[in-house]
């Protein structure tokens, strides 16, 4: 039997989603060049693949734009990063 969610598990839902859509909005201003080298996960998906590794093109797209949010943080000491996968838990994914 399907079960409508709680009122609690809507909220986490709704604050998830928000957090999603503010990866995937436009900038209005173009964002500044990183000097910081990362990994083209989108690129590297069909290598992942064949693999047998797949973290879904959505999933994707959202942790390929938070690494890109990330570097536009980052000191300028930083040259590279580098993704290393994702560990799944019994409560959240970590990557």
């Amino acid at each position: 039997k399907n079960v409508p969610p709680s009122a609690a598990e809507m909220e986490k839902m709704v604050t998830w989603a928000m957090r999603c859509s503010a990866l995937i909005k436009n900038p209005e201003e173009p964002a500044e060049e990183s000097s910081v080298r990362f990994p083209d996960l989108l690129e590297e998906a069909n290598l992942y693949e064949w693999a047998g590794i797949s973290f879904g093109k959505g999933e994707l797209y959202r942790l390929h734009m938070a690494i890109k949010k990330l570097t536009e943080t980052l000191p300028v000491e930083v040259v590279q990063l580098r993704f290393v996968g994702k560990i799944n838990t019994r409560t959240l994914p970590y990557y």
